[in-house]
């Protein structure tokens, strides 16, 4: 079974994630209009608060590269 991950730094719905060419930091964005990053540890185990917050977006955000 693959391990879960729950993002809950989020106030709304997530509707972006992609992850950084080299794999260790995570992009999430959503209907907040907030981006967060997050650091991806070798053992899978995301951090519970991102390393970067974007905030003051003009609107939801639904894409992410």
């Amino acid at each position: 079974m693959e391990p879960k991950v729950a993002i809950e730094a989020h106030r709304d719905a997530i509707y972006a994630l992609a992850f950084s060419p080299d794999g260790k930091t995570l992009a999430t964005a959503g209907y907040d209009r907030v981006i967060h990053l997050w650091d991806v540890p070798a053992d899978s185990q995301l951090a519970k608060t991102p390393r970067l917050t974007l905030k003051d977006h003009s609107d939801t955000i639904y894409a992410l590269s």
